[in-house]
């Protein structure tokens, strides 16, 4: 149960009343008033402020205002490097499956589609595209809001996992990539149809922009995310793609990665890569060996101690020597396991 501190609300307990995922804050003095908190000077003070805001709900800005993106269940500890959206324990995996993708193409060149990472990547099953939502809900027995939140939730993970390893790779001159438009057609062929996908001109590039926004305000949001928290994205691209089919006889866009990279680059990459992936593992089957260790002396401690302590009773008579009890070594459980595990994470961890 939430507590109250000196007459104030705890900042849980007010997030949880007045902020919910989806809503739109018009100005960080609006947001304070939300928070019950003082205006701050801007800079560093409002820095630290909206720095201490991400331990208990994640946003995103839009001008001046706050779109709510996630609330903690918990707040994160200070030093969270969630709160940076730290992605480096996938990049390492990501990055390896890339190389050796990319160190198999001729030429040097390689697109993908979101999707097409997703699925080459591992993220996710061939359940996740190709079943209904309606289909799973039935499936696995849960409400249309599950399926929505889990898709909504996901979709944003696995995005940006992927892009801050694109980013890395990209630091280290090993690609560049960047993200395409691309259209698809129907074109007649004789009494045949057939469909066409192609780059978007600049043209084409700024008629999609033009009506994806037109769109977002006719539905009364803010932007793409929001579209996503609020579970309105087939609504969202139904009507986007309506509006293409009508105006510019355009099925539908979508979004590719176009990534360049040359060959003798990626070869060397990928074998000091698979060279650090087999230091790290057995670095970790080191230092788990080493705590599991510690387990079992701290057990078979605990075991002699108690072996010790009652051979002792039923030889004394009357009341126990104390300096004898002391001589008896018993490590202390809490004090042990935790001294051992971060020497283990401080000495032996790389």
């Amino acid at each position: 149960m939430i507590k109250k501190i000196g007459g104030q609300e705890d900042m849980l307990e007010i997030i949880n009343k007045n902020l919910a995922i989806g809503m739109v804050i018009k100005n960080y003095k609006e947001m304070c008033k939300i928070l019950k908190q003082d205006v701050v000077d801007g800079g560093r003070n409002r820095r630290y402020q909206e720095k201490d805001w991400q331990r208990y709900f994640d946003w995103e800005n839009s001008g001046h205002k706050y779109i709510i993106i996630d609330i903690y269940d918990e707040p994160l500890p200070k030093d969270d490097k969630r709160q940076l959206g730290n992605n480096s324990q996938y990049v390492e995996h990501i990055e390896l499956l890339l190389l050796n993708y990319l160190s198999q193409q001729e030429g040097f060149k390689a697109s993908f589609t979101l999707k097409g990472l997703f699925q080459f990547l591992c993220f996710c099953n061939q359940k996740y595209y190709n079943m209904t939502k309606s289909q799973i809900q039935q499936s696995c027995e849960v409400s249309p809001y599950q399926v929505n939140h889990f898709y909504q939730r996901t979709y944003q993970k696995f995005r940006d996992i992927v892009f801050s390893s694109l980013r890395n790779l990209k630091r280290r001159f090993l690609i560049i990539y960047k993200e395409v438009i691309m259209i698809s057609r129907t074109e007649q062929s004789g009494n045949d149809k057939k469909e066409i996908i192609l780059p978007a001109t600049e043209q084409e590039e700024k008629d999609i922009l033009a009506i994806k926004r037109y769109v977002l305000e006719q539905m009364g949001l803010e932007s793409i995310t929001q579209v996503y928290l609020k579970f309105k994205q087939d609504q969202f691209n139904s009507m986007v793609n309506h509006l293409l089919q009508q105006r510019y006889n355009i099925n539908y866009s979508f979004t590719q990665i176009d990534m360049i990279f040359n060959h003798p680059h990626i070869i060397k990459a990928l074998e000091q890569a698979e060279l650090e992936m087999q230091k790290r593992e057995l670095n970790n089957k080191v230092t788990n060996s080493v705590n599991e260790q510690a387990k079992n002396i701290l057990t078979k401690n605990h075991k002699e101690y108690e072996e010790k302590y009652n051979k002792f009773l039923d030889e004394c008579l009357g009341e126990p020597n104390p300096t004898k009890v002391k001589n008896l070594f018993r490590l202390d459980e809490d004090i042990y396991t935790e001294s051992q595990n971060v020497l283990t994470d401080y000495l032996l961890k790389i």
